[in-house]
């Protein structure tokens, strides 16, 4: 599904500053979430953020395989494309299924993806599974992506209430994720920016954990971009810090470095670094380029940097393709019966940024 989501004239002189960070929550043994931001060749960004989703080592070693893949399939191009994105997202799920059905110990591994490509005051972003990009501008925020959970396909067709699917015992199970037999059809959205205006992507240990009204009000305050990734991270913890957290924030400024709004931090965001010593949230800060990078830091005796190091890739092997159902609060893949047919023709109503 392609959507355009454009809340005023193009902005061709508009870049972008970038902030990131990730923590392993308060209740689980490993952060299983990647994320990357990358120079492309062209001038422009790409951010990627991926959940893991398995028992053991397997989570990890998706989010990290399916990043790295995306990254490196969609660099191929001259010129990204949405086109490029989605075959990455689909070269990532061929990899990382692949993957588990040759190693036992990595069966039934899994991972969503959310990405974005910005270059010149525009952006695409694309989707799979609950990882989400929102998008702040004028005061306000806007889901851009839409969830690929059972419970959210049947309030769109009407089968539920948003206020019955929170509490719907498969509120977890996601309809696609990378990893699956059958290819995914992700969701694709074309944004233009004004200064000012804020880019986030994050994985559902930030918005399972507080509200968008919370994400909103971090987001309008007049901290540094770092700052705001902070805080979000810090109020997840607060919410419970039931899931690893991660987010990448992408700011529209002006050629001269300036947005819309003030940059400062004010002196209450020193009870940042109060957390239990022992605690770390691991940033990215304000970066213009980077490798993948996994929460645990450490993957198949690779050292990751944000910075300088890459890791390599397995290769691509055949697919099968039938469907499977995730349940995310299980960690376990079963097969499933297809809830959806997400064809390019699906539409969902334009987004209103005015």
């Amino acid at each position: 599904m392609r959507e355009d989501t454009n809340h005023n004239k193009e902005t061709p002189s508009t870049q972008f500053h970038l902030a990131s960070g990730t923590h392993i929550g308060l209740h689980r043994s490993e952060n299983q979430d990647a994320f990357a931001v990358r120079r492309t060749p062209d001038g422009g960004t790409l951010l990627v953020v991926a959940d893991g989703m398995g028992g053991h080592k397997g989570g990890a070693d998706a989010s990290r395989i399916a990043v790295d893949v995306f990254l490196k399939e969609a660099e191929q191009a001259q010129e990204i494309s949405p086109d490029r994105m989605e075959h990455g997202i689909h070269e990532a799920n061929r990899i990382v299924f692949n993957e588990a059905e040759q190693d036992s110990s990595l069966k039934g591994m899994g991972t969503t993806l959310v990405a974005s490509y910005l270059k010149e005051g525009k952006g695409i972003v694309i989707n799979l599974g609950d990882s989400r990009g929102y998008l702040f501008g004028n005061g306000e925020l806007r889901e851009i992506t839409r969830d690929h959970r059972l419970v959210a396909e049947m309030v769109a067709r009407g089968e539920l209430t948003p206020e019955e699917a929170e509490y719907h015992p498969k509120r977890n199970v996601l309809s696609q994720a990378i990893g699956m037999k059958e290819p995914p059809k992700p969701d694709l959205f074309n944004l233009s920016f004004l200064p000012g205006d804020i880019l986030l992507l994050c994985t559902d240990g930030l918005h399972g954990m507080i509200d968008d009204s919370e994400i909103k009000r971090i987001l309008a305050t007049g901290w540094s971009l770092q700052a705001k990734c902070d805080s979000l991270i810090e109020a997840a913890l607060d919410g419970g810090g039931r899931d690893n957290v991660t987010l990448i924030l992408a700011e529209a400024v002006t050629e001269d470095g300036l947005s819309s709004g003030p940059a400062t931090d004010p002196g209450e965001r020193g009870k940042q670094a109060s957390r239990k010593k022992g605690d770390r949230i691991i940033k990215g800060g304000v970066i213009l380029l980077g490798a993948v990078l996994i929460g645990g830091g450490v993957w198949g005796g690779y050292e990751l940097d944000l910075f300088t190091n890459e890791v390599s890739t397995a290769d691509t092997l055949a697919i099968d393709s039938t469907w499977q159902e995730i349940d995310t609060n299980t960690l376990q893949v079963t097969p499933g019966e297809q809830i959806n047919d997400r064809g390019t023709n699906d539409t969902l109503p334009k987004l209103n940024l005015e």
